[in-house]
């Protein structure tokens, strides 16, 4: 059966080298920020409660990992730089679904030009697949706290895609664009640093607009008028 470093080998040949004074290899990582300060995110996704082995490939499984993660860093007005990986993998996962997953990550991680600088391997009863991100700020960072009284509320994109499209895998069904929306989630990176030279507040709404749009309140001591009818919704989500 091969080892940890033969896991690691395997993952980080799909990665261009990191462009840091000491990446993946030592104990940790060294890096050199250019700009101003850093901020740092970590999450999870799990299987069986943010992913299916039967409705992702193992592809969308990197993809969304690192996807979620760069989500946070945008929210921040930050430009994504470094991220390290920590897999759970269980004892007979197939090398070649390591790989996959590998491929989804990198993907996203070269559109964004953001370095894999490290990780760690373990085995689990269960596939998860943990990053953390750290990016550099030229501006004060967007928080949930800076909302103010007479401020417009805006959204990006379509909201309830991703959750319709759970749904639609729960109930068997495998394509669609909310079933894209949910295996492939789209950081908003360049809306992000856009936002930073004019939004007083932000935050990433993957947890729902409710919840979310509460918390950002509680933050800024502040309320928030909704107009329902005014959501940006895709036709599907409309329909359903």
């Amino acid at each position: 059966m091969p080892g940890e470093f033969d896991f690691i080998r395997r993952f980080l040949h799909h990665f261009p080298k990191a462009r840091v004074p000491v990446g993946p290899g030592d104990d940790c990582a060294v890096l050199a920020p250019s700009r101003g300060a850093l901020c740092v995110t970590t999450d999870a996704v799990v299987e069986d409660v943010h992913f299916t082995r039967a409705g992702f490939s193992p592809a969308d499984i990197g993809h969304k990992a690192l996807a979620v993660n760069l989500s946070d860093v945008a929210a921040m007005g930050a430009t994504p730089r470094w991220f390290v990986c920590a897999l759970a993998l269980p004892r007979d996962f197939p090398a070649a679904h390591l790989s996959g997953i590998a491929r989804g990550m990198a993907a996203l991680a070269r559109e964004h030009r953001v370095d894999l600088v490290g990780g760690n391997f373990t085995s689990a009863r269960e596939l998860s697949v943990t990053i953390t991100a750290t990016g550099e700020l030229s501006r004060p960072p967007l928080t949930r706290s800076g909302a103010r009284p007479g401020d417009w509320l805006y959204v990006s994109g379509t909201l309830g895609d991703a959750r319709l499209g759970l749904a639609h895998l729960k109930a068997g069904l495998r394509k669609g664009g909310p079933v894209r929306r949910q295996r492939r989630p789209v950081p908003r990176v360049a809306l992000g640093l856009l936002a930073s030279r004019f939004a007083s507040a932000a935050l990433d709404v993957s947890d729902g607009l409710a919840q979310d749009l509460g918390h950002l309140c509680t933050a800024s001591g502040v309320r928030a008028t909704v107009e329902l009818a005014r959501l940006p919704m895709s036709a599907v989500v409309r329909r359903e």
